[in-house]
């Protein structure tokens, strides 16, 4: 009800939202629509290249050679300390993306969904998504109830 107010301990996948990674979890969009010039680009892309290299253990010789910054490095950490967690949230992003057609009866009982939040219950109530897809994108309603309103769907299947 109150869109401007956002709590990161409310977001999904706030583990991938790390401020020092905007710029990179954006560079798909930054360069598809020129919202830098082509400098910028390139310290991006080469930023990139210099973390994703030292995640991945391809070079370990930056930070000897002055080549990362501190921002680089408190990255690297950041994603090296999280690794096991940020897959999981990767693993968790692609199941909801294979959910987003995947239509909700017009006759289901939320009630009778167990586990299912308080919240996410009233909402989808009031609501009545016609997907799965666009129940997660309902503010008040977690990716985990998705999930549950996904499993109560098959169980009524069988």
């Amino acid at each position: 009800d109150e869109p401007y107010r956002m709590f990161t301990s409310r977001a999904e996948f706030r583990l991938l939202l790390n401020g020092g990674s905007a710029e990179l979890r954006l560079l798909e969009a930054i360069e598809r629509y020129g919202l830098v010039d082509g400098a910028r680009l390139a310290k991006i892309k080469e930023k990139r290249h210099r973390i994703e290299s030292a995640v991945e253990g391809r070079v370990a010789n930056f930070h000897e050679n002055g080549e990362l910054t501190a921002a680089d490095m408190e990255e690297i950490s950041y994603r090296i300390g999280y690794a096991g967690y940020w897959e999981r949230e990767k693993k968790q992003i692609e199941r909801l993306r294979s959910m987003e057609d995947v239509q909700i009866p017009d006759d289901l009982d939320y009630g009778s969904v167990p586990s299912l939040c308080n919240e996410s219950r009233q909402k989808l109530e009031e609501i009545r998504p016609k997907t799965l897809g666009q129940a997660g994108r309902i503010c008040g309603v977690r990716a985990v109830d998705v999930e549950l309103v996904r499993i109560a769907m098959h169980r009524r299947s069988r």
